[in-house]
C-alpha cells in the first residue's frame, strides 16, 4: 500500500536512505584527501583515508548494488510503518549512475564472483526506463507517482521543482560525466560512443526553448521536452558542468598529473548511427602552464591545415595530423607561475549590511527600486539575461527627469543619479570595471558617466583616467585605468538613457595595481 500524500508529507520529508550519490561523493573526497596527504608528506593520513575510501567502495558495491534491478539504488536507513530498514527502494533512479562519475565500480567485471555492474547502463538507453524522448528521466515511468505535480509555488501558483521523473540538467550532467568515464576507463560492450553523442545532443537541445531562445531551464518534462518550473529563478539554470562534457568527454582531454597530454575523443568515426562530427576546435586551454589548441578537420576544408587531429602547445604543433583516436603526447615541463590573486576590493557577496563585519564594502545610491538591488551591483556575479534581473537601477519616479543630459560646458552629469561604494578602509586603486545591461528597449547603457572620489572637501572627479572602450558599452566590460591612487569612497555619476529606457548597473569592480 502506498502512503497517502499527507502521510509521507508530500514526499519531501521523513525519508532516510543510504544513497549511491552521497557515498560516491564521500569515496571521491576520501581519495582526494589521501592523495593530498601523500603529496604533503603525511603517509599515515594518506593511508587512513585510502582505507576509508576502500571501505566506502566495498560498502557501496555490497549494499547498494541491486541485483534484481541491475542498478545502484537506495536502501532505507530506518524502518517506518511503510518500509523496512536495509531494503531497496522500489525503482531505479538516474542517481544510480553517480558511482561511475568517480570510478567507484571496479574496472573489470570478468570475474565470475563480480557482478557485471556495467549492465546498469542499459537502463539509460531504454525508452521505457530512464531514456525519455527529450531527456534522461530521474526515475522511471513505472514509479507510481511519475511526473505527478503536487508542489506549487505559494505566491504564483506555478509548478515547483520535483524529482519524480523530470529531466534535470544538473543530474544529466552528472550522469553524462559518469557515462564518459565508463567509455574512457572501462572495458565494456553495453554502450557505445554513439550512445554518448546521442544523449549529449539531446541535452544540448535543452539549452534552447521551443521558441529558439537560449535558456537552460531548471527542469523539463522528459516526454514532451517542455520546461516544468516557470519561476523567475528557473531561467538560465546553468550549474551543470556542460562544458566538461564537451572538453573532457566528447573531445576527450583527460587531465593527468604527469607531463603527458592524454586525448581520448568520444566521437564515433565509423559505422555510426549518429550524424558524425566533421570538425571541432578547442582553443586557449591552459594546461600545466601551457596554452593548448586542439583541432579536428575531417577533410581539411574547415581549418585548411590538413585532414585529421592536430595538437598545438604554445603555438607550436606537437602532434598531427593523425586519425581521431586515443592519443598520448609528451608535453614540455610544466610552467609554474606564482600569479598573485586579483582581488575585487568592492565585492560584498553577503548581500546585506547586517553581516557582523566592518570589512565588507557598503553600497549607496541616489535612489533605488529595491534596497537589495544596491548589493546586487557588488555581489561579484555577472550575467546579462533579460529574464533574471541582476544589478542596480535608479528609481523611475520622475519621468520628466529621466533623460537629463551631460552638461558638456561644466563637465558635470546628472547629480541626481549616482551609485557609490564605501570600501570601509583606504585602498590603493589602479582600475575600475563597470558592467551595464541593455536589451535595446527597456534598458540601455548610459550615454556617459564620471568617476569621483570623496575628498575632505567633497566629491571630486578622478583625473587622468583612460577608458576602454571610450563610449559606454552594454553587456560587456568597461575598463577604466586610473593613475594609482588611494581612496575609501568612490562614486559614479551617470547620464541616464533617453526615456522610457532605464539604466542598469550590473556590477562595479575595483582593483589595486598589479603585483
Amino acid at each position: 500500500m502506498l502512503p497517502s500524500i499527507k502521510d509521507n508529507e508530500n514526499g519531501f520529508t521523513g525519508g532516510y536512505a543510504f544513497r549511491p550519490s552521497i557515498n560516491a561523493y564521500q569515496f571521491a573526497n576520501a581519495q582526494a584527501i589521501a592523495h593530498l596527504a601523500s603529496v604533503a608528506g603525511r603517509p599515515s593520513v594518506a593511508s587512513d583515508y585510502s582505507r576509508r575510501a576502500e571501505a566506502l567502495r566495498a560498502a557501496t558495491l555490497e549494499q547498494l548494488w541491486n541485483p534484481q534491478l541491475q542498478h545502484f539504488t537506495d536502501i532505507y536507513q530506518r524502518s517506518t510503518k511503510y518500509v523496512t530498514a536495509g531494503t531497496f527502494i522500489r525503482g531505479r533512479e538516474l542517481v544510480g549512475y553517480l558511482p561511475w562519475a568517480y570510478d567507484l565500480p571496479p574496472h573489470s567485471s570478468l570475474s565470475s564472483q563480480t557482478p557485471a555492474y556495467e549492465q546498469a547502463w542499459r537502463h539509460a538507453l531504454e525508452a521505457s526506463q530512464l531514456a525519455g524522448p527529450h531527456g534522461l528521466r530521474t526515475v522511471e515511468p513505472t514509479y507510481p507517482r511519475y511526473l505527478h505535480q503536487y508542489r506549487y509555488d505559494r505566491e504564483t501558483g506555478l509548478p515547483e521543482c520535483q524529482w519524480n521523473g523530470p529531466t534535470w540538467p544538473f543530474q544529466t550532467s552528472q550522469a553524462l560525466t559518469a557515462f564518459a568515464n565508463l567509455l574512457h576507463d572501462y572495458d565494456q560492450q553495453v554502450t557505445s560512443r554513439d550512445d554518448y553523442l546521442h544523449l549529449l545532443r539531446q541535452y544540448t537541445s535543452q539549452h534552447l526553448l521551443p521558441s529558439g531562445t537560449p535558456d537552460l531551464q531548471e527542469d523539463y518534462n522528459p516526454d514532451t521536452g517542455l520546461p516544468i518550473v516557470g519561476l523567475p529563478r528557473s531561467h538560465h539554470y546553468n550549474h551543470s558542468t556542460y562544458n566538461d562534457l564537451i572538453i573532457s568527454g566528447l573531445i576527450g582531454l583527460r587531465p593527468r598529473a604527469d607531463d603527458t597530454l592524454e586525448l581520448d575523443p568520444l566521437m564515433p568515426t565509423a559505422n555510426t548511427t549518429e550524424k558524425p562530427i566533421r570538425y571541432f576546435a578547442l582553443d586557449g586551454v591552459m594546461y600545466h602552464g601551457h596554452e593548448l589548441t586542439i583541432l579536428y578537420d575531417w577533410n581539411s576544408t574547415r581549418y585548411h591545415l590538413g585532414t585529421g587531429l592536430f595538437i598545438f602547445c604554445d603555438g607550436k604543433r606537437i602532434s598531427g595530423p593523425t586519425s581521431l583516436k586515443h592519443t598520448f603526447v609528451r608535453l614540455p615541463p610544466p610552467i609554474i607561475k606564482n600569479i598573485p590573486p586579483r582581488v575585487d576590493l568592492a565585492v560584498n557577496p553577503s548581500g546585506s549590511s547586517t553581516i557582523a563585519s566592518s570589512d565588507l564594502p557598503l553600497p549607496s545610491a541616489s535612489s533605488t527600486t529595491n534596497p537589495q538591488e544596491l548589493y546586487s551591483a557588488i555581489d561579484g556575479r555577472l550575467w546579462f539575461f533579460p529574464e533574471i534581473s541582476n544589478g542596480w537601477s535608479p528609481a523611475n519616479t520622475d519621468p520628466d527627469a529621466i533623460s537629463k543630459p551631460l552638461n558638456r560646458a561644466t563637465n558635470t552629469s546628472d547629480p541626481d543619479c549616482w551609485y557609490a561604494v564605501d570600501l570601509r578602509h583606504k585602498q590603493t586603486i589602479a582600475s575600475i570595471e563597470l558592467f551595464f545591461f541593455a536589451d535595446g528597449r527597456d534598458f540601455l547603457a548610459p550615454p556617459s558617466f564620471r568617476l569621483q572620489t570623496l575628498s575632505p572637501t567633497g566629491w571630486q572627479d578622478i583625473p587622468g583616467a583612460t577608458r576602454s572602450p571610450h563610449t559606454p558599452l552594454a553587456n560587456g566590460l568597461n575598463l577604466i585605468t586610473l593613475p594609482v591612487m588611494t581612496s575609501q569612497q568612490l562614486r559614479v555619476l551617470f547620464e541616464q538613457p533617453p526615456a522610457p529606457a532605464r539604466l542598469r548597473l550590473i556590477e562595479i569592480k575595483v582593483f589595486g595595481p598589479p603585483q
